[in-house]
């Protein structure tokens, strides 16, 4: 049943799914204004809007769709030959259904309910430590060259985490410790520290190996992590700015 009621959908990007001989239920993906998720309006042939539906983001909303039958009606030269998308004005409706696919009636969230929630990442307490105007590094048992550090235990200050670690992978003991900066990468989340330690390094822990280098990491062939020759290239400009 129509009413007078008009319904604002800005978007014109069609998406159909055909229920019955020469009937289809139409969808529209119209992005919330503060960008915060999206609503998905179902209509009928006549602009009757008899449904809605609310998603986090437009990549989920189309998702759903897919699963549920719809096909984006842009991407279908033959449905385009002998099917004609409805055309604004919309307006409220009613289903003679009810509310088909906001009940769950005829609408399944499997594909959703499947998806993994996004992992937190890693909090890693990172040590840059200067020998003799050299950077000492350590390597893995997988040959992989990284600055000391590693995660933080349950409850410990990444400033702790940092003096640990550092003790742990070198042998040195830190009698200060600097907060650099943070960086963000693919997997984890370095807190960034400069360190000024005593002793003798040696290699323990899950460092098999120390290695000392000078100059530009990012040109360096030693097989250093991508992130470490990011974290070491910044430190290096602080340095040059007399930062450090």
């Amino acid at each position: 049943m129509k009413t007078d009621k008009p319904v604002s959908i800005q978007s014109r990007d069609y998406w159909f799914k055909i229920v019955e001989f020469l009937q289809q239920n139409w969808a529209l993906i119209e992005p919330s204004a503060d960008g915060t998720g999206c609503i998905v309006f179902f209509f009928g042939d006549t602009s009757g809007v008899f449904d809605r539906l609310e998603f986090v983001s437009v990549e989920e909303a189309e998702t759903a769709l897919i699963h549920n039958g719809f096909a984006r009606f842009a991407a279908d030269k033959n449905a385009q030959g002998f099917l004609a998308a409805p055309k604004p004005p919309f307006h409220e409706s009613k289903h003679p259904n009810g509310n088909i696919y906001s009940s769950g009636k005829f609408w399944d969230n499997a594909p959703l309910a499947r998806r993994k929630p996004k992992r937190t990442k890693r909090q890693r307490a990172t040590v840059i430590v200067e020998i003799a105007g050299e950077i000492l590094l350590t390597e893995t048992r997988k040959g992989l060259v990284l600055l000391p550090g590693g995660g933080f235990d349950r409850g410990e200050l990444a400033i702790a985490a940092a003096a640990r670690e550092l003790h742990e992978e070198t042998g040195l003991e830190a009698t200060t410790l600097a907060h650099l900066f943070n960086y963000e990468s693919e997997t984890t989340y370095h807190n960034v520290f400069h360190a000024v330690a005593h002793g003798t390094p040696v290699a323990g822990d899950d460092a098999v190996r120390l290695i000392f280098i000078k100059g530009d990491a990012l040109a360096s062939s030693i097989n250093i992590s991508p992130a470490t020759r990011v974290i070491m290239d910044k430190f290096a400009k602080l340095s040059a700015a007399g930062s450090v």
